[in-house]
């Protein structure tokens, strides 16, 4: 089989985004009540900025027990005033977006477009759960046991995924969150580079 560029697949390597392994978690933080959700990065269009915060102006108005986190530069138009949403601006600091993670229970990326997100990777090392739109290669990462992949970032698509999250037994998220920090760890730089030099000295031999 060939791709658009007429090259074989078996010929190509696809190198993913990694995770050094002492940044893994090694434990997972029991589910909060109310919930956490987080969204963390920067604010562009096709982050899907504007369909969350319909979803989420949709759970207040429906009463729901929860709390959404902002880590990243919201500008302030945008920024929804209700005591279950809360900003913390940019930070840089990497061990203190560390921190905030591991408080955190599901990580929600509602992006138009991506590639496959450190964010995510970095969530899911700190023993978050993903809500994710099923975009570039994130669907490498989030799948039915650790997260949940939607088809597009419909505000109405997110706000039932949030709502169902929110009615899910704890057990069930809790697994997510286990399942999660176990999947990452498939993504460490180490096995990574192991298997390109493996697939280098394979493609070497072909020659």
């Amino acid at each position: 089989m060939k791709n658009e560029l007429n090259i074989p697949t078996e010929k190509i390597i696809e190198i993913p985004t990694g995770i050094e392994t002492n940044l893994i978690s090694h434990t997972i933080t029991e589910y909060h009540t109310p919930i956490r959700f987080v969204y963390v990065g920067r604010y562009e269009e096709r982050k899907g900025i504007k369909n969350l915060n319909a979803a989420i102006i949709e759970l207040i108005n429906q009463k729901r027990n929860f709390e959404f986190h902002f880590i990243g530069d919201i500008p302030t138009h945008l920024q929804i005033n209700d005591s279950r949403v809360k900003y913390y601006g940019s930070i840089f600091n990497y061990s203190k977006i560390q921190s905030l993670l591991k408080s955190m229970d599901v990580l929600v990326c509602p992006s138009y477009s991506e590639g496959m997100p450190n964010v995510i990777v970095e969530a899911m090392a700190s023993g978050l759960t993903i809500v994710a739109t099923d975009v570039g290669a994130i669907s490498k990462l989030v799948n039915n046991s650790t997260g949940y992949l939607i088809k597009n970032n419909d505000e109405t698509l997110i706000t039932n995924t949030l709502n169902s999250i929110i009615d899910t037994k704890k057990e069930v998220l809790q697994s997510k969150k286990t399942a999660a920090l176990q999947h990452i760890q498939n993504f460490t730089w180490e096995k990574i580079i192991k298997t390109l030099i493996e697939n280098i000295k394979k493609f070497s031999l072909q020659r």
